[in-house]
């Protein structure tokens, strides 16, 4: 059987995706006033700047809140910090303000998003007695990001030629952001997604999502009797659970049952009409 991270690891390795995603968020103002001169931008747009980091990232989780439950979120979580990387190392390629405002808006479209997926997967693993405390852990490495990374870390790898200083700030927290996530994937992602969810189910058997999720998980694994076993319990432990209804009726169809599965989509209707988009094709 695949050896289960302990919650103080898993809670570590998110951690340290925030670490690092704060950190690319102060790093930029501090940097300001070495990088402005070289590339010529007047230090009254500096604030832009950044603040175009966070209207990003605002934007971005704003508009992920209405899809993005619907992936994995260890996956979904990998191209985000991906993205991260990809738009931090873009940044100390920057020649002017235009260019390093996109590469700060990219950043902010993939960090926004990170933020809540880390929090999600707290939520996920972590059991109900315990979350305040993990979330809380995990919240604290803003405020470590904010005074280690934004101004000593930072400063220290400034006090040579500013534009390669940027560059090397980029490129090393590329560095981190890279090794955190394939770290992080390693560790959570253990063993199979249906062992994942079976130990969610009896660590928290009132937990109608576990349930549902290993559902899920059964079903991709080709396993239906014990799908529908899972999705029947999420359903009686929150009978207006529409996306479990919904996910029964996929396993219905898989089955050969087209009768039951119009009834349980229509059930998920019932319950939430905006799965109407997702649903529409199979009633």
């Amino acid at each position: 059987m695949a050896r289960h991270p302990s919650e103080r690891t898993v809670i570590f390795l998110i951690g340290a995706v925030q670490f690092v995603n704060i950190l690319d968020f102060m790093m930029v103002l501090p940097l300001g006033p070495f990088f402005a001169g070289p590339l010529g931008i007047p230090a009254s747009r500096i604030g832009v700047i950044g603040g175009s980091y966070t209207a990003a990232a605002a934007i971005s989780g704003i508009a992920c809140s209405f899809f993005l439950d619907r992936f994995d979120r260890r996956k979904a979580l990998g191209v985000a910090v991906a993205g991260l990387v990809m738009a931090t190392a873009l940044g100390g390629f920057s020649v002017g303000f235009g260019s390093i405002v996109f590469a700060r808006i990219l950043a902010g479209f993939f960090g926004g998003p990170a933020t809540s997926l880390s929090l999600s997967i707290v939520a996920d693993v972590i059991p109900a007695e315990r979350r305040g405390k993990a979330l809380g852990a995990v919240m604290g490495s803003f405020s470590v990001a904010a005074v280690l990374g934004g101004y000593a870390a930072v400063g220290a790898l400034v006090r040579s030629d500013s534009r390669r200083a940027a560059l090397r700030v980029s490129l090393a927290l590329a560095v981190i952001a890279t090794l955190t996530a394939l770290t992080a994937r390693r560790n959570v992602d253990y063993g199979s997604e249906v062992s994942i969810w079976s130990d969610a189910t009896e660590k928290r058997p009132w937990n109608p999502r576990a349930h549902n999720n290993l559902g899920n998980a059964l079903l991709r694994a080709g396993d239906l009797d014990g799908a529908f076993a899972q999705y029947a319990e999420a359903i009686r432990l929150e009978p207006d659970y529409a996306e479990a209804h919904y996910n029964l009726g996929n396993a219905f169809l898989r089955k050969g049952r087209p009768t039951d599965a119009a009834a349980s989509y229509a059930a998920a209707l019932r319950i939430d009409p905006e799965l109407a988009g997702d649903g529409a094709e199979h009633i």
